[in-house]
């Protein structure tokens, strides 16, 4: 049968304002509550309606910044006159450069036809316009020796490109390094070759066998010494650091058939890999391949439609990168960096808080013994939160990366409003009043502390709108509306469900809440009443601890250890950064003539930090005048070589194993007959030798078909390269003149010109790892020193992680200052004020040593709980001090077993569970800010329930009580 409430009766006299105010409340909620919650209700459906249309989420990290810092406004202006700088990074590392060159192309004409998510691909500059002008690229010292090896070695190029294949070019190289000994001329005309006393291969009958003279065909008379010493003088260096790489990789192909190949002819041609690669764009160390895609603009600013580019860009990949055995791909880049964080964040949020709320409830059920109670306070939170959402929809419009976990820390946060309420309305329902009267009691007596602790939570979260960082600007308001907003909630929804619930099924009173929660609590009431000292000491010894951990806990200025571990574009990211002299983060600066940019490009170059800078004048190499004479001085020595190469010969393995034979044999130890001044290095001939012997050993250990079946590809990929090289010197020997900004491609210009032909951009390239506080901090202080109006990912980077220290460390001072000010005019007391401050004191100092235990350090996502911790850990001693001076006969263990150390124990591990529930983040930021605020939140707890309680109560107060107790007793009996 429902139970009808009895009327109010008028409130006592002695209540102060804020007191009157909350018992107003309280009679409007008790006398209207269906009205009341039908109100809320209408506002939730009104809230959720607005938040699912126009709630969006940004990924940039721009997004968090204001967008009148003027590094912002540098890029924004950049971006409009050369376009996006913040392209997709497609990295391929292929077994080798002629398999990543198929891959790029195979993706770029895939990609291309994807034209609902990508804009433009480029992976291939079209190099035709400086066709007949490349070889000026090659500076003057390079020329020159390129001139030489040519000139000394034109046997041996004549050998290999008229019949290429892997047996003339040794059979050339031996007879290169005879001309360079004094000797060859005796043993060739005696056919002398390996000795019978010195076998070198592993056949004794092959080795013991004459072999003919090396110039049996072209040395019929012995020659003079006047002759000998002519052909001596004329005979070129033998190429012993080409053969010494040319064997190592012959070496790897033999030893791991998974081997990427890398080019030999460096040592040979010199560094003319880069002008060979037909315009793709390969790193430095020509272990990866590049591609950059420009996604399409989307029609409106969201996380969506970038996604949906990247899940295509990486399906192409992933459906393409079985035809290419061995070879791995990836993408990566500044967006995608973003995008991907964004993604993981915000499909971590909704089970944070699904897990928040399953475990707030399961503590408020194991706390309250009853399930009513945890419904109604689930449901008084829920509210709150869908009126906050709507109000950060309607005031903001979007959530970030910084507050799109904002759901969870308020359902940790402003559950301490319910469970509050609830623990004194159910303490005054136990003490015989009816539900009116008790929620009239809990408004009147408990509401204050309420309202304070709400308060000071709220004003943490607007001392962060103070930082001079938008990001946090946004999180501030959310939070600390968020907060009163659910603090409104718990004073009108609550109380008003409470007496719909009563009217149709009323509660059965309970006088006392037993079980072994209230056991627990007043074991540890008795503990800490009992061995105050010990305990107290206990407390000293870990707070110095702590205070000698406190300085090894440092900032983490890697936003890519933010990340979740494992994320594709983070590892694709850390692979290049480790292997590459290329990287997604790079400076920006701008020119005013192509002039000007190369003064300003060897200037940012000369700089300690600086690894390489780009421009449209860097494809304007310097010092033409003098090169163009060395290049066309290339021309006769090629004049009567064919001008591409012929078909490769097989592979003969018995052939080969001769040639190698007599290599070893000239390079042995003890052969002194070299040429002085032709004599390789006794390293380089020590290298030779040791990798002679390998090989020989590898071609008569291995079957016949696996070595002449390895040679074969190994050919194959030695060859095809030499045909690049050889290409590329026949096709760029009569330069018409030198390289202009004319020939300059135009994809190039596009990337370094702006629209109106103005400026000239520059992208300053890290020398070291600017991912690192130090390498970052010099990279943008040097720079800044050249041109203050760089800008760029790492100087934006670099201001948004300063502006958020700053931000974060500004907020946590003012919010100190706010909530001393607020708990001062709560309790009015400065004695009272300081020990309500004190658990947050102590829990911060253990906290920062709970930190160097778990090897946790501060980043940009965590350090939000500087401020936080201040707003949270102010409550318990608020409640506790205000409780405790509400009753003069509290003891230790009657304030903590009592409802008050009971709800603030509840409060602190509700929160504990919200913040906690952020640690099943992949998202390691907010992974490490729900391990830090639930090692804050836990030690906050402990100095509340037990450094506390003990220095409220003092002994001398002790004896005072009881003699007070003893005298009224004596007079009660008299």
């Amino acid at each position: 049968m429902p139970v009808s409430v009895p009327p109010s009766p008028s409130p006592p006299s002695h209540l102060s304002r804020e007191q009157r105010a909350l018992y107003a409340l309280a009679r409007l909620t008790t006398t209207y509550p269906v009205t009341l919650l039908v109100a809320c209700l209408v506002l939730v459906g009104v809230a959720l309606s607005y938040t699912a249309a126009h709630l969006e989420f940004v990924t940039g990290r721009n997004d968090l910044i204001d967008s009148d810092k003027p590094y912002i406004k540098l890029e924004e202006q950049y971006t409009q006159e050369f376009g996006s700088v913040d392209q997709f990074f497609v990295v391929v590392e292929p077994q080798d450069i002629a398999q990543g060159k198929a891959f790029v192309a195979r993706l770029g004409e895939l990609l291309v036809r994807e034209t609902a998510y990508i804009e433009e691909v480029f992976y291939q500059i079209d190099t035709t316009s400086l066709d007949g002008k490349k070889l000026l690229y090659l500076p003057s010292q390079d020329l020159h020796s390129l001139f030489d090896d040519l000139s000394g070695s034109r046997e041996l190029v004549h050998e290999i490109t008229t019949t290429p294949g892997l047996n003339t070019l040794f059979e050339a190289i031996n007879h290169q390094i005879a001309e360079a000994t004094v000797s060859h001329l005796v043993g060739g005309l005696f056919d002398f070759a390996p000795s019978e006393e010195e076998p070198l291969g592993d056949d004794p009958g092959r080795a013991s066998a004459p072999q003919p003279g090396l110039f049996d065909s072209d040395l019929q008379d012995p020659p003079s010494s006047e002759e000998a010493q002519d052909a001596a003088d004329e005979a070129p260096a033998p190429q012993i650091g080409f053969l010494n790489s040319l064997l190592h990789e012959m070496d790897q192909a033999l030893s791991n058939p998974a081997h990427r190949y890398r080019s030999p002819w460096e040592e040979f041609f010199g560094d003319t890999q880069e002008l060979s690669d037909e315009g793709f764009l390969v790193s430095g160390n020509r272990r990866f391949l590049f591609m950059l895609v420009q996604p399409a603009e989307p029609e409106e600013a969201g996380l969506t439609e970038l996604q949906d580019a990247i899940v295509t860009i990486r399906q192409i990949i992933h459906e393409l990168r079985p035809e290419f055995p061995g070879l791995d791909a990836g993408l990566t880049g500044i967006e995608v960096l973003d995008t991907d964080e964004m993604t993981s964040a915000q499909s971590d949020a909704p089970a944070a808080t699904l897990a928040t709320t399953l475990g707030i409830g399961l503590l408020y059920l194991g706390f309250f013994q009853r399930i009513r109670h945890p419904v109604l306070i689930l449901s008084s939170l829920l509210v709150g939160l869908c009126w906050t959402m709507g109000f950060v929809t309607l005031a903001v419009g979007h959530l970030t990366i910084i507050s799109v976990f904002v759901a969870p820390l308020l359902l940790g946060l402003a559950d301490d409003f319910g469970v509050h309420f609830m623990t004194r309305y159910e303490e005054e329902r136990g003490a015989g009043r009816d539900p009116v009267a008790a929620l009239h009691q809990v408004y009147i007596h408990t509401g204050p502390s309420i309202i304070a602790g709400a308060c000071t939570t709220a004003l943490a979260f607007a001392a962060i709108m103070l930082a001079d960082f938008r990001g946090m600007q946004e999180l501030g308001l959310m939070s600390s509306v968020g907060i009163l907003l659910a603090l409104l909630a718990m004073f009108s929804f609550l109380p008003a469900l409470i007496v719909v619930v009563e009217r149709v099924r009323p509660w059965r009173v309970r006088p006392a809440r037993a079980g072994f929660l209230s056991a627990g609590f007043a074991a540890l009431g008795r503990l800490i009443e009992r061995r105050r000292r010990p305990v107290l000491a206990l407390a000293g010894l870990l707070t110095l601890a702590s205070l000698v951990a406190l300085p090894t806990v440092r900032f983490d200025y890697d936003l890519l250890n933010l990340q979740a571990h494992g994320t594709p574009s983070v590892e694709w990211e850390r692979r290049i950064i480790a292997h590459s002299e290329r990287a997604s983060w790079n400076a920006l600066a701008t020119a005013t003539s192509p002039q000007a940019a190369v003064q300003k490009a060897a200037a940012f170059e000369a700089l300690p930090v600086v690894e390489t800078v780009e421009s449209v004048a860097s494809f304007i190499p310097a010092g033409q005048d003098q090169r163009l004479p060395l290049v066309r001085a290339l021309q006769p020595l090629l004049a009567d070589l064919p001008p591409t190469l012929a078909a490769t010969q097989p592979v003969a393995v018995p052939a080969l194993r001769r040639s190698l034979d007599q290599i070893r044999f000239k390079v042995r130890e003890s052969n002194e007959d070299w040429d002085p001044e032709k004599r390789p290095t006794e390293s380089e001939l020590s290298t030779a030798r040791a990798r002679l012997k390998t090989i020989v050993g590898q071609l008569q250990d291995l079957p016949e078909d696996e070595t002449r079946a390895a040679l074969s590809r190994f050919q194959a990929d030695l060859f095809q390269d030499f045909a690049d090289v050889w290409s590329l010197l026949r096709n760029n020997i009569q330069p018409a003149g030198p390289i202009t900004m004319a020939d300059i491609p135009p994809q190039l210009k596009k990337r370094f010109v702006s629209r109106t032909e103005d400026k000239f951009l520059l992208q300053i390239y890290p020398k070291h790892n600017i991912r690192e506080q130090h390498a970052l901090e010099a990279f943008i202080r040097q720079l800044r020193e050249l041109d203050p109006d760089v800008t760029g990912s790492p100087v934006i980077g670099y201001e948004s992680i300063r502006a958020m220290q700053q931000g974060y460390i500004e907020a946590a001072i003012y919010a100190l200052i706010a909530i001393v000010l607020v708990t001062f005019g709560t309790l009015r007391r400065v004695t009272d004020t300081l020990l309500a401050l004190l658990p947050l004191g102590l829990g911060m100092i253990w906290a920062a040593g709970l930190m160097w235990l778990c090897k946790l350090q501060f980043n940009v996502a965590n350090l939000v709980a500087a401020p936080l911790i201040i707003g949270i850990g102010i409550e318990n001693g608020i409640h506790l001090v205000h409780r405790f001076r509400e009753d003069d006969r509290m003891t230790p263990a009657s304030l903590v077993a009592g409802s008050t150390g009971q709800a603030v124990a509840l409060f602190s591990l509700t929160t504990m569970v919200g913040f906690g529930s952020l640690m099943i983040a992949k998202y390691y930021g907010v992974f490490s800010m729900g391990l830090l605020l639930s090692l804050a939140v836990g030690s906050v707890l402990v100095a509340s329930l037990v450094v506390l309680p003990m220095l409220l109560f003092r002994p001398a107060h002790q004896t005072a009580v009881a003699g007070e107790s003893c005298r009224g007793r004596v007079e009660a009996e008299g």
